[in-house]
């Protein structure tokens, strides 16, 4: 039957037992039936009709009540029930061709609803190329996710099904860290994850090789990173320089947006030295300002990375350095808001 609704078609979907209702009565058997038809209905009616909108799947439930008593029962389901999201995830992964291990992904969302940050870390699993979302943490902030948060979402695919049942994590360059490395390869989880362009290779290698060849010595291990890592030296083309002792400390001790916001974690607390490029800066009504920093000049409308907070007191020196200047500053890192690393106390070199 369908009816015509703003010019568009309204498939109805049946209130009688269907095999999609089979199937959640027997997998989720300590849930109501009546949620249960509700839950089949619902789900139904988002295939059929391709919409969100609460009033039009309401229009296409095929039922003897109205409208809007249909309205009313998915909008008090959605507004006073809590459903368990590991009978979710145990529901997909039963539903999905029996393997011994499976492909993971690691992915994060974020976006903006009103003023309200919408940031979900999630663990899919895949089949045949499609990425199913199987778990996921809401995260309480805006940006990236921090080496707890993972091992927390891990750790409950852990309790749920075992570690044992993953082939390979994949996982953006953000999934980055060493400890979060760490965590993997303690756990024996084999990983593909992209790396940034100032990625630690050396580090990683050694951390991966520890992992794959446990009878090795430590000793045998940096021996055998070192010739990887010296037969992909020689094997580069250009000039090899050499700089004295005190420009290689500098360096070293010199970071980059990049590399501060992927250690902020264990950097929180401690003085570094950042060297980037100024992004312009912002007053508070106490008089204070806010230094905005990125690797590159600012191009168009870009989200800060890293934020330098000076007093009032040392305003006017904040506000010599123009955006799209260079420049050099000293400072303790005071973690992570909203995305954006701050940096207290500077001082601009």
């Amino acid at each position: 039957m369908i009816l015509s609704y703003s010019k568009s078609p309204i498939y109805k979907v049946s209130h009688e037992d269907t095999t999609l209702f089979s199937v959640l009565k027997k997998e989720f058997s300590t849930i109501n039936v009546a949620r249960l038809k509700l839950m089949s209905m619902f789900i139904s009616a988002l295939c059929k009709v391709q919409t969100v909108n609460y009033e039009r799947l309401a229009l296409s439930f095929e039922s003897s009540v109205s409208k809007e008593s249909s309205l009313r029962r998915i909008q008090r389901f959605f507004a006073g029930y809590v459903l368990d999201h590991d009978l979710i995830a145990k529901l997909i992964f039963k539903l999905l061709p029996k393997k011994e291990k499976y492909e993971l992904t690691m992915d994060r969302t974020n976006w903006k609803f009103g003023k309200t940050n919408i940031n979900i870390l999630v663990i899919g699993i895949v089949h045949h190329g499609v990425a199913f979302p199987l778990l996921l943490k809401i995260l309480d902030k805006f940006g990236n996710s921090n080496t707890l948060e993972r091992i927390e979402l891990l750790n409950q695919y852990n309790e749920l099904f075992g570690f044992e049942t993953i082939d390979v994590l994949v996982a953006d360059r953000e999934f980055v860290g060493s400890e979060w490395l760490d965590y993997l390869n303690t756990n024996e989880i084999a990983y593909h994850i992209r790396i940034r362009e100032n990625f630690d290779v050396f580090q990683t290698l050694l951390l991966t090789l520890s992992f794959r060849f446990k009878f090795f010595t430590m000793k045998k291990m940096f021996l055998m990173s070192a010739v990887v890592l010296g037969l992909a030296i020689v094997s580069c083309s250009g000039d090899v320089t050499t700089r004295d002792d005190a420009e290689v400390e500098d360096t070293v001790a010199t970071m980059t947006c990049a590399e501060l916001q992927e250690k902020v974690d264990e950097l929180t607390g401690k003085e570094v030295t950042i060297k980037a490029i100024s992004w312009g800066n912002s007053a508070t009504k106490t008089g204070d300002i806010k230094m905005t920093l990125g690797d590159k000049k600012l191009e168009g409308m870009q989200q800060s990375t890293v934020v330098v907070n000076f007093t009032a007191a040392d305003a006017a020196v904040a506000d010599a350095v123009k955006s799209g200047d260079e420049v050099t500053i000293t400072a303790t890192v005071g973690g992570e808001d909203y995305g954006a690393v701050q940096l207290n106390k500077p001082k601009i070199q």
